[in-house]
């Protein structure tokens, strides 16, 4: 091919191409590359390929220049990765990188050709995928406990009025002088007692309740099924559907977001309590969770009315619900969440009637270190 061509494509690409020598120095920036970082090709010739890179990769260039150089182990060279880069005016943007290596005939000395998209645009839509994501998490939730709330108050009601109750009976000891201090103690500790109560309460809610931005964590599973089946214990009761958590492995891990497991828990859990009283039963709802493989299932099973046939297919898409004057949002976001996680929630339809959910997630195994 004509080295005009080489040069009219070169000018052309859509993409920046940047082409150094053995040694990191730039010896050609097209017209994509200029528009992109701000520099000149006047500006960039002859100069390290680090001044393209924020730190700490600019410090650590040349050292890995020379590493490949002396044990031709290459990081980035012959593949793509998606890298940090820094502007001419200091900012910094991602973008896909993908080096391949050339040589101008035998014993010439080696050129890297680095081809670079921008990822910025894709970069903000993925972004603003997550802040919706978070958005209808928030919205969700508030749902939740709208629905909830009934058996909440129901909840929290309860120590609050033992604490006033204890409160009189103490006054009235006060009033006729009593002199027996033991039962002051006891009442002091039954009124603290109620009142830690309540605030674990309120401090479950809270927690739940929280607008933020989700972020994994390494977790036991155990606490999380715990405080899931205390949040909906309230209902549970009102609606006369026990919700019965089979014994379960204490040292199982796994990472995900603290909040929206919980949610996804809640989720299912109120659909099968739901699903049980419309259909008349007062069976329990059974949570159990075992190890399968590298994974651990989460299922919740209910003997209610079951998944109609003629949407179990559509279930998990939004405003398709299982309930009958349910939003259809609420199955949707579960799975959307779980698979934030690297899981999947499934459907398995039981022989006997009723509905089985599966949370299917990653287990996170203990490294030798945390066993020690």
């Amino acid at each position: 091919m004509p080295p005009s061509l080489w040069e009219t494509i070169f000018d052309a690409a859509i993409d920046a191409i940047v082409v150094a020598d053995g040694n990191g120095l730039i010896q050609a920036f097209n017209p994509s590359a200029e528009r992109l970082f701000g520099y000149t090709f006047e500006e960039v010739l002859n100069q390290n390929l680090r001044m393209l890179m924020p730190e700490p990769d600019a410090s650590k260039h040349d050292g890995y220049m020379r590493a490949y150089k002396l044990s031709g182990d290459a990081k980035i060279i012959g593949k793509g990765r998606e890298v940090t880069a820094r502007r001419k005016d200091g900012s910094t943007f991602p973008l896909h990188l993908s080096v391949g290596e050339v040589k101008d005939g035998v014993g010439a000395d080696r050129m890297f050709v680095g081809i670079l998209h921008d990822l910025t645009a894709r970069v903000q839509v993925e972004r603003r995928a997550r802040e919706h994501q978070t958005m209808l998490a928030a919205v969700d939730r508030m749902n939740l406990i709208g629905e909830l709330a009934q058996g909440i108050v129901h909840e929290v009601s309860q120590p609050l009025s033992a604490v006033a109750n204890y409160a009189r009976a103490l006054a009235n000891l006060e009033r006729e002088e009593a002199t027996d201090p033991e039962n002051r103690l006891l009442l002091l500790d039954k009124i603290g007692q109620q009142a830690e109560r309540a605030g674990d309460i309120l401090g479950r809610l809270r927690g739940f309740i929280r607008h933020r931005e989700p972020s994994l964590e390494r977790v036991p599973l155990l606490p999380r099924l715990e405080s899931a089946v205390a949040l909906i214990e309230p209902e549970s009761r009102e609606r006369g559907v026990p919700v019965n958590l089979r014994p379960v492995d204490p040292h199982l891990e796994i990472e995900v977001d603290p909040v929206q497991i919980e949610q996804i828990l809640i989720n299912l859990m109120k659909n099968a309590i739901d699903a049980t009283g419309e259909a008349g039963r007062a069976d329990p709802v059974h949570v159990s969770a075992r190890r399968n493989g590298t994974s651990v299932e989460i299922e919740v099973r209910d003997r209610g009315t079951g998944v109609d046939p003629n949407i179990e297919s559509d279930m998990f898409n939004y405003f398709v619900s299982t309930k009958r004057h349910g939003m259809g949002m609420g199955l949707n976001l579960s799975a959307t969440l779980a698979l934030s996680f690297g899981g999947r929630i499934e459907h398995r339809r039981p022989a006997d009637g009723g509905a089985r959910f599966v949370l299917v997630l990653p287990i996170v195994e203990h490294s030798a270190e945390t066993a020690r």
